[in-house]
């Protein structure tokens, strides 16, 4: 097993050493992928050393190492060789080899971003869709928010804006929703038709570090039926905005500052607003 596991490479100053196989990545680096062969595993101790040195002869400036969590003990063995953490997702983890001393690392950082969009549906009437979470008290007991707020979350990883947003709405329902975009039914379960974008923002040092791009989608709603997300949402409504719990506000960040936009500078109804 141990000779099918190796290739022999040619060394500059003329030996040769046992390489461990490894995948081509773009710009001069490998993938040493034990997730894919865990046989791999029980070359990688030995002759991890003499890959390193292969590489390096050959100009390659960087070394990619995917390790099953299973076989997480050779992240140990990894980092005595110069290798640190890239990202883990699942059961791997994959960690990095610069090799260049005489050149910067260029190998991009692991995703520094998570985006999410919220929907502002609103009604011929003028009306603005609006929800109220649940939030979780003290003792795990289920409470209200206080706080109305416009129906978003966190896009799906492949999402685009437009399917995002509307998925979010529609999550407030109870109804699956029929149209892959355009529905803001996840949580209202009002379905409506994407528009544009009206704003976004950008901010800092969020959950594990990352940073946050949220957007706000304009949306016209194709129906006024409600059917809250029991798991998410203690209340939702169309209100006209100066009114009530609207008034008060709709989230935070760019969706409260697209809200104010509205309350505040839109007194008829009617204007548009993008």
């Amino acid at each position: 097993m141990f000779r099918r596991l190796l290739a022999v490479t040619g060394i500059a100053r003329g030996g040769t050493a046992h390489v461990l196989p490894s995948s081509p990545l773009p710009y001069r680096g490998v993938l040493i992928d034990v997730a894919a062969d865990p046989a791999l595993g029980d070359a990688f101790s030995d002759v991890i050393g003499q890959s390193l040195e292969a590489w390096t002869a050959q100009g390659l400036n960087s070394v990619m190492l995917r390790v099953p969590i299973d076989q997480s003990a050779l992240c140990s063995v990894a980092a005595g060789h110069g290798f640190e953490f890239h990202h883990a997702s699942g059961g791997q983890a994959v960690l990095k080899r610069w090799l260049r001393s005489d050149l910067e690392d260029k190998v991009p950082p692991w995703a520094t971003h998570q985006v999410g969009g919220a929907g502002f549906v609103l009604s011929e009437q003028g009306e603005l869709l609006v929800v109220k979470e649940w939030r979780n008290g003290p003792d795990g007991e289920r409470i209200a928010s206080e706080q109305w707020k416009l129906p978003g979350g966190l896009l799906d990883r492949g999402e685009s804006f437009e399917q995002g947003v509307a998925r979010e709405v529609v999550r407030a329902l109870t109804v699956p929703s029929p149209l892959p975009t355009c529905q803001v039914l996840e949580e209202t379960g009002v379905a409506s038709n994407f528009e544009s974008i009206l704003a976004f923002w950008h901010r800092h040092n969020c959950g594990w570090g990352k940073s946050d791009l949220y957007f706000v989608a304009r949306l016209t709603p194709t129906s006024r039926d409600l059917t809250p997300c029991p798991d998410e949402i203690s209340d939702c409504r169309f209100g006209p905005p100066g009114r009530g719990g609207a008034r008060r506000g709709a989230g935070v960040g760019a969706s409260t500052r697209t809200g104010r936009l509205w309350w505040d500078e839109t007194p008829n109804p009617s204007r548009p607003i993008w």
